[in-house]
């Protein structure tokens, strides 16, 4: 165990013994000796290189991945925290920043201080893209900037807008109701609801267009409405459960309604192609048993989306309320919960895997990875092998930039990431989200989410 010092933050101890990699031969080493499917390049060159999305041009092939700050004001729009979240991240030099869930309706939000976009809070999303492009200009240059995605979700079966729980779900489920005290006779949203819902996407991509983003994200991952939708096998009288034409039916016309009406909009999905949970609570699963990944609905998926215009995919997997470890490998779990029977390298190992085999599919369809956080200082290595393999055109970070908005910037010059400032996979953003208060990394961050993080765990504590 270590300590760590924010600057006023106080001292938070971390534990940091899963990860002992001093340098990139011990890493690879390490791979080799377990056989692993990770692949790392010593030369990085790849991701300095300009690319071209849907016509614009973004100026590297890195990427802010979304993750949620809790920090949205009253009205669901940016508050001050969340601006100086998103001008540190665009004066970090990503080449797209993908801004974390915004709500399409009040009873879609996840928590109360999740974004939600409205006519009310329209202005303040009008005024953080504008940020966002202006904090850019300054590393990128006049004439450059990147690109911005807006995250679009309902959070279904995690809804409480008013920080209680009132689920949306489009399924029963054993495994999922128990862990969230659902009761079997609960019930199920209807079809009707759902084409209300749908209009709920159209119109937040309307206004996300008002304000200046260049493309949204219908997000379809980690458990929310959209993506449990695509594993809601058994509801056959549904027009949007049972068969697989019916599951994919509510995102399919999501994104063609919003290709139609707002053809300056880049259509984006953060679309989950492996849950690691079994069927039939799991997509991307073997339906025989097991979590073996078996992609031939994701893949038919994602050729339906790309015809109806759908031109960027951010890859995801696994359901962080079931098992976070796949997608974001950590050293430390959150308080209360086991470390999982798992070596992070196989997390990775298994990610780029199921990475590659949907990039093999779609070698021209703009693809987004993530997941690379854990590997710290070697991150940059990983992601350009997962450039050069195919599996994705650009390489997100969220953790890494949480904890340092200019991971981009540091690695894009050549000097590599500043080991000081790194994510040491402490789980410590995401207790801050479970323990209710804004999320930031209390490690390197100290000044501002130390005294937040330690007023989160009081409360908890207090409750609990």
């Amino acid at each position: 165990m270590r300590l760590i010092n924010g600057e006023y933050g106080g001292s938070v101890e971390t534990d940091t013994e899963r990860f002992n990699y001093e340098n990139l031969s011990r890493l690879e080493r390490e791979i080799e000796r377990n056989n692993y499917s990770l692949p790392l390049s010593r030369d990085i060159d790849v991701l300095r290189e300009r690319m071209e999305v849907a016509g614009k041009e973004i100026p590297n092939s890195l990427c802010l991945n979304p993750m949620e700050g809790h920090d949205a004001d009253a009205d669901g729009g940016p508050s001050a925290l969340t601006f100086r979240r998103y001008r540190r991240y665009a004066e970090g030099g990503a080449g797209i920043i993908w801004l974390e869930a915004t709500a399409v309706s009040e009873s879609g939000r996840g928590h109360p201080r999740e974004l939600h976009l409205t006519e009310e809070s329209l202005g303040g999303f009008a005024q953080l893209n504008r940020e966002i492009k202006k904090s850019a200009r300054g590393y990128h240059g006049e004439g450059s900037e990147p690109l911005t995605v807006l995250q679009l979700t309902h959070s279904g079966r995690h809804s409480s807008p008013e920080g209680k729980p009132e689920p949306v779900i489009p399924k029963h489920s054993e495994l999922l109701d128990e862990q969230y005290d659902i009761p079997p006779d609960y019930p199920i949203v209807s079809d009707s609801e759902l084409d209300e819902i749908q209009e709920d996407f159209v119109r937040a991509a309307e206004l996300a267009s008002r304000a200046g983003f260049d493309a949204v994200d219908i997000k379809a991952c980690h458990g929310y409405l959209i993506h449990e939708l695509l594993f809601s096998y058994e509801n056959s009288s549904s027009v949007y459960r049972g068969p697989f034409e019916n599951r994919i039916k509510f995102i399919k016309e999501v994104i063609s309604t919003i290709d139609d009406e707002f053809p300056e909009l880049i259509i984006a999905s953060r679309l989950n192609v492996y849950d690691d949970v079994p069927y039939p609570d799991g997509w991307g699963v073997e339906k025989s048993g097991g979590i073996e990944p078996d992609l031939t609905e994701p893949i038919e998926l994602v050729r339906e989306l790309e015809k109806e215009g759908m031109q960027i995919l951010n890859i995801a997997m696994s359901n962080p309320y079931y098992d976070s470890f796949l997608e974001q490998p950590f050293d430390r779990p959150k308080v209360g919960e086991d470390m999982p029977d798992r070596d992070p390298l196989e997390a990775i190992s298994t990610n780029f895997e199921v990475t590659a085999e949907i990039g093999k599919e779609f070698p021209d369809l703009v693809k987004v990875g993530g997941g690379l956080s854990w590997l710290r200082n070697c991150f940059p290595n990983a992601a350009t092998a997962f450039l050069e393999e195919g599996a994705v055109d650009v390489m997100g970070a969220a953790r890494l930039a949480l904890a340092n908005p200019n991971f981009a910037r540091e690695i894009l010059s050549g000097g590599g990431l500043n080991e000081e400032k790194l994510c040491v996979a402490c789980s410590y953003c995401s207790q801050m989200m479970s323990d209710g208060v804004e999320a930031g990394c209390p490690v390197q961050d100290g000044e501002i989410y130390g005294p937040i993080y330690r007023k989160g765990r009081e409360k908890a504590e207090s409750v609990g």
